[in-house]
């Protein structure tokens, strides 16, 4: 049975794709958008699936007139789509990442302004923080350490702006380093994986000292599906969605060579710019608002991670 048509943004992405799938087994009606063209790896198990459309569109790009036959007949939209990485976004990255991850999510809010759903949910991230008290909260202070952060939060602030003035249901969740299966090349766990496989030494930065709240993609989709679904949340909430057990980068190594069953080589470097010491999601909120909870141990998904990655690489140099 039907539960709904929602709109899913970077639907060919890490995220957006367990997101479709996802959606899909609970019954939902599902339409893709992503501007990636060809054949989407990550949407390979759903194309052609009763129940859900792709539809190839970067949302800088679509007319007045397209936004419409868009979001026809949607109750909610899930907005995954947007520029990554904090070291991609310094020098001639900002503006593309400002085009993307605020322009283009101004585009979408004005569009539900004029179109309205029952659900706005979008994509925050943990890098809004910086280095802040820890763990942080969503009432906490925000000192952004890099463009990227900087850009996530001017989209909550558009995201404010378009609850208060139009009533755009907006929810944001703030996403801290989500891993497993189908993570992006460019992440830390995806590349310590892919250098181990290799028989190449991990390069850990500031002496494997820094520590990041890693949170398994299973987890991070629960909780995107329960905001969707939490007609109770005010437009404008803003989320942590963590693991709440902050893992030294050292300590994920070993548990890396743990899985592998071998020692896995370290080299250091010092840290590049924009990355804070540790990240540390408060859960408090989330848990009340919710009754949403972390449930994978990091063992357990760095596990599924190297699984799918020694399948893709044939469990050698890739």
């Amino acid at each position: 049975m039907s539960r709904g048509a929602v709109v899913v943004t970077g639907a060919a992405g890490f995220v957006g794709s367990h997101l479709v799938e996802a959606l899909l087994e609970r019954g939902y009606r599902v339409t893709g958008v992503d501007r990636r063209t060809g054949d989407p790896e990550n949407l390979r198990a759903v194309l052609g699936r009763p129940g859900f459309r792709l539809e190839v569109a970067d949302l800088m790009k679509l007319s007045a007139a397209d936004w419409p036959r868009l979001l026809d007949g949607a109750g909610a939209v899930v907005h995954l789509a947007a520029r990554p990485g904090v070291r991609a976004s310094w020098g001639p990255g900002v503006g593309p990442t400002f085009r993307d991850n605020v322009v283009a999510f101004a585009r979408l809010l004005d569009a539900l302004r004029r179109q309205p759903v029952n659900r706005l949910v979008w994509a925050s991230s943990s890098s809004v923080y910086g280095d802040v008290p820890l763990p942080a909260r969503e009432d906490g202070p925000t000192r952004p350490r890099s463009p990227y952060g900087l850009s996530k939060l001017a989209a909550e602030g558009l995201a404010t702006l378009y609850a208060g003035e139009f009533g755009v249901p907006a929810v944001g969740l703030r996403f801290f380093t989500v891993y497993g299966p189908r993570q992006r090349a460019d992440m830390a766990l995806h590349r310590f994986i892919r250098a181990a496989l290799s028989d190449r030494p991990v390069v850990l930065h500031a002496g494997g000292v820094p520590r990041r709240d890693f949170t398994y993609v299973g987890d991070t989709v629960e909780a995107v599906i329960r905001t969707l679904e939490a007609s109770h949340l005010a437009p404008g909430t803003v989320l942590n969605v963590g693991s709440g057990k902050p893992v030294a980068l050292a300590d994920a190594v070993r548990c890396l060579g743990l899985i592998l069953g071998r020692p896995v080589a370290v080299r250091y470097r010092p840290s590049p710019p924009g990355t804070p010491e540790e990240t540390w999601a408060d859960l408090s909120l989330v848990r009340q608002a919710l009754a949403w909870a972390p449930r994978t141990p990091f063992e357990v998904g760095l596990a599924a991670q190297v699984t799918w990655l020694k399948d893709l690489v044939g469990g050698g140099a890739g």
